[in-house]
């Protein structure tokens, strides 16, 4: 979706790699709220995009994939990992 990237710009703004994924993690936990009782993402929606612009509210998971695509979008390395 080529929404996540430019909302991903538009937050991360300038500076290094560090900076710009710090922003993105605060814009996250500032706007998104924490919600385990969330309706599954509609069939052909992708996941990522209907946490960002439609729910608005998710879990761990939904976070975690926002965070890793935002930044892989603007080429700031990231990687999800999961599991203990």
């Amino acid at each position: 979706d080529p929404r996540v990237k430019s909302i991903a710009k538009e937050i991360a703004g300038n500076g290094n790699t560090f900076a710009k994924s710090e922003r993105i993690c605060r814009y996250l936990q500032t706007h998104y709220p924490y919600d385990l009782q969330i309706t599954p993402t509609p069939e052909g929606r992708d996941s990522v995009s209907d946490f960002l612009f439609y729910q608005k509210r998710g879990y761990c998971e939904h976070f975690a994939s926002a965070m890793v695509l935002m930044c892989r979008s603007i080429s700031n390395p990231a990687r999800l990992l999961t599991g203990y």
